[in-house]
């Protein structure tokens, strides 16, 4: 942004077509095109050999990485299991439909009692939560963004759990149990009958 408007001022200061006419056009289009790039692409939760211990008070609370978490990321990734388990982040047990949401301009797809899906959530993100039966998201701990913000709402939440953007597709109905820590996507077609319900025993 600065060297843009750097470029935009000495145009103007010398009275010549400014860069940006030529240069920054076909630049912006090119970063773009890698963004787009990189949305479509989900890199794994976890890489190598995990430490044997890991008491780092910040890693654990804000982002929910412990010894066992990483060991769950590293095996879950390709079991095709539909359970996923994350850190029990807002008590409580709801049913509803999922929503996937991987860029902050698709929060207005959100619907009244659906389930969010998400990466992670930014302090940007609250006006949707009164919307929410529940909240998962892929990273966290039970200090993070998202698991406060359910607290807050008294919504159930898990998160931490690795890989719940992947797994779940936006529709399918899932059962979100912030005592256990566990999220299930269901899979019986009567289920949907008692989507409506969207908290059971909150």
């Amino acid at each position: 942004m600065q060297s843009a408007l750097y470029d935009l001022l000495i145009g103007w200061g010398t009275g010549i077509e400014p860069r940006g006419v030529t240069y920054w056009r076909p630049e912006i289009a090119r970063r773009r095109r890698i963004r787009e790039a990189l949305k479509a692409h989900s890199p794994a939760p976890a890489l190598g050999v995990p430490p044997e211990f890991l008491t780092e008070p910040l890693t654990i609370m804000l982002w929910g990485i412990t010894p066992e978490a990483v060991q769950d990321w590293l095996g879950v990734a390709d079991s095709g299991e539909r359970v996923l388990r994350g850190v029990a982040a807002s008590p409580g047990r709801a049913v509803g439909r999922a929503r996937v949401i991987l860029d902050p301009e698709q929060l207005h797809e959100v619907r009244d009692g659906e389930i969010l899906v998400c990466r992670i959530t930014a302090p940007s993100w609250a006006p949707v939560f009164s919307r929410l039966a529940a909240a998962v998201s892929d990273v966290g701990g039970i200090m993070a963004h998202t698991a406060i913000v359910c607290r807050e709402y008294g919504l159930p939440s898990v998160v931490g759990t690795g890989f719940a953007t992947t797994t779940v597709r936006t529709g399918e109905l899932l059962e979100v149990d912030g005592d256990t820590g566990t999220v299930r996507v269901l899979e019986e077609p009567e289920a949907a009958e008692d989507a409506g319900i969207a908290a059971v025993g909150a």
